[in-house]
């Protein structure tokens, strides 16, 4: 398969892991690695959801500083963390939560950063170097009856860059680790600046592994957590302009730059519910276009269509195949495959895109036909028809005033829309979802959500197979696999053994080469299995690794999956 790996090389996550600890359920650290398929099992209350919500909550921390969230953008309607007492773990304010995530840095260049004064006219004698790995640390604290970020902390391959701690008032402190690699010009400049009066460190808590020769510095920030758009603002007035311009910029973009790639990454991340909502006939109406705090979020944050919380509950899914149905029909015809060929999910039902006209009510011609009776003009240059006698669409449109008509027709022009609906195969028909089995309306979006073209890096998904037969579970396995190939990440949820055992099959027909034609390959290094359970008032990720034949090495602990078997012997 060396076009599928030169694929996966080309489009490799940013994030490969991330580090949970005293969020939610979750007290001492849990650590994901994440694979293209990684699935998360467990029983009810394990600790499961606490992940996913966990990355949203991430995303609330470095787009919107929200640390005492309650409700999330990403998770919409489907999230509510009830603010930083409650989410904490035990609900112990003393606790901290801290999220650290892990970062790949291979083939990346860190973005551009505003607010340094001099910047367009100072030259730089290289830019930043970065290495292969890196990772970011956010710890999340309740300090005088306030939730702030108590420290952020950046390491480029292996080895700490420096970390930025909350003061008490506009001035937070940064320790800056000169003994890096990458920041040996840095050492140099500091020790000219200080006359060689550079502190020492020393070791450290764990979360400060240093070492060697370091700088404490001020930075004016209101938090431990930079603006990450601009460069820091170092407070050192007595330093030559030059070697403090060099510093601010090297250490910003190590710094800030690691973290900026992050926040895109978590804020693309499109997260689906396990209570997905039936087609708005209302967004159908208008033409799927959301409401208007929905737009204005949209056209603000994120410039995608549909905004991202929309996805928690699944209408962005009836939004973007409307979309798709005006500009291009490639979601909607993939889409339709998938639901109704026999070698997919084969559920009997289909799309088609279907042009309708929407016209106002309130539109005197409009009005007048539905109402079947002829309008005429009673006066000059009034456009406001009085009723007569009932008459045929016909005659009303022909005795009307012809500026009234020509209105209309741009009307119609201007009201022409493209709507994808849902056909029954068994009777050639057009049904509601309303009107269908409820796993259809939940099957839809998870379906939409893994043929999106532009789907983002990760998308986490909670219980994909809900009010789903085994058989269909089965096949979603096939959706995951093919699309997991081509890129990104599938982070799910789930109870299903199915969708499981589909994964895999594959990866046993790829190690004995017997895999069908069209069906997807799988390798180890594809899936990862974890198993959350609890252990007392903690929570607990194991890995369950699978060899090349799709084969368990480990048995599942406490005898989870085995049900089917106690209940036949």
């Amino acid at each position: 398969m060396p076009d599928e790996q030169q694929d996966r090389a080309t489009r490799a996550p940013l994030i490969t892991a991330f580090e949970i600890e005293n969020f939610k359920g979750i007290g001492r650290p849990v650590r994901v690695d994440l694979r293209p398929l990684t699935l998360l099992f467990g029983s009810n209350s394990a600790g499961k959801s606490t992940i996913l919500h966990a990355l949203c909550y991430a995303h609330e921390i470095l787009s919107h500083r929200n640390v005492d969230a309650h409700a999330t953008v990403l998770g919409g309607d489907q999230i509510d963390l009830g603010g930083f007492p409650n989410f904490v773990h035990g609900h112990d304010p003393k606790r901290k939560v801290r999220l650290r995530f892990e970062l790949d840095m291979r083939g990346r260049d860190l973005p551009e950063l505003a607010g340094l004064y001099s910047a367009s006219a100072w030259e730089f004698d290289e830019p930043p170097l970065v290495g292969e790995s890196a990772w970011v640390e956010l710890v999340a604290e309740w300090k005088a009856g306030v939730a702030i970020v108590g420290s952020y902390i950046v390491g480029l391959d292996g080895r700490t860059v420096g970390r930025i701690g909350a003061g008490d008032g506009i001035e937070a402190e940064l320790v800056v680790n000169l003994s890096h690699p990458l920041l040996e010009r840095e050492k140099r400049d500091v020790a000219n600046a200080l006359s060689g009066t550079t502190s020492q460190v020393g070791e450290g808590p764990a979360s400060e592994p240093y070492g060697g020769e370091s700088q404490r510095l001020k930075v004016l920030l209101g938090s431990a957590l930079p603006n990450l758009d601009r460069h820091l603002e170092i407070d050192a007035e007595s330093w030559d302009d030059d070697e403090l311009r060099r510093l601010q910029y090297r250490v910003s973009m190590l710094l800030v730059g690691v973290g900026r790639l992050l926040r895109q990454e978590v804020a693309t991340l499109r997260y689906i519910g396990p209570l997905r909502d039936l087609e708005s006939r209302d967004d159908l109406r208008r033409g799927n276009r959301g409401p208007l705090a929905d737009e204005f979020v949209q056209e603000l944050f994120y410039e995608t269509v549909p905004p991202p919380r929309r996805w928690a509950n699944g209408t962005a899914a009836w939004e973007l195949l409307n979309e798709s149905a005006r500009h291009n029909t490639e979601v909607v015809r993939d889409t339709s495959r998938w639901l109704s060929h026999a070698d997919r999910l084969d559920t009997g039902y289909e799309l088609r895109v279907r042009t309708v006209v929407e016209l106002p009510g309130d539109e005197p011609l409009v009005a007048g036909i539905l109402d079947s009776r002829q309008f005429k003009t009673t006066r000059a240059g009034s456009d406001r028809p009085e009723p007569e006698a009932n008459q045929s669409p016909s005659e009303i449109l022909r005795a009307a005033d012809p500026s009234l008509v020509d209105a209309l027709v741009d009307r119609i022009r201007n009201g022409v829309r493209s709507r994808v609906e849902l056909v029954s195969t068994r009777i050639d028909r057009p049904v509601r979802t309303f009107d269908v089995g409820v796993g259809i309306s939940q099957l839809l979006p998870v379906v939409v959500a893994a043929l999106d073209p532009n789907r983002p890096t990760i998308t986490a998904i909670e219980q994909p197979e809900l009010h789903v037969h085994p058989r269909l579970q089965v096949e979603l396995g096939d959706l995951f696999a093919q699309r997991a190939v081509k890129g990104g990440i599938f982070l799910i949820e789930t109870h299903s053994e199915h969708l499981l055992l589909r994964l895999m099959r594959r990866m046993r027909q790829t190690s004995d080469k017997t895999l069908p034609e069209g069906a997807p390959g799988l390798l180890p290094q594809d899936v990862a299995v974890l198993f959350v359970e609890p252990d007392g008032s903690e929570t607990l990720v194991r890995e369950m690794p699978l060899n090349e034949r799709g084969e368990l090495v480990k048995a599942w602990p406490g005898g989870f999956f085995e049900e089917d078997l106690r209940e036949i012997f």
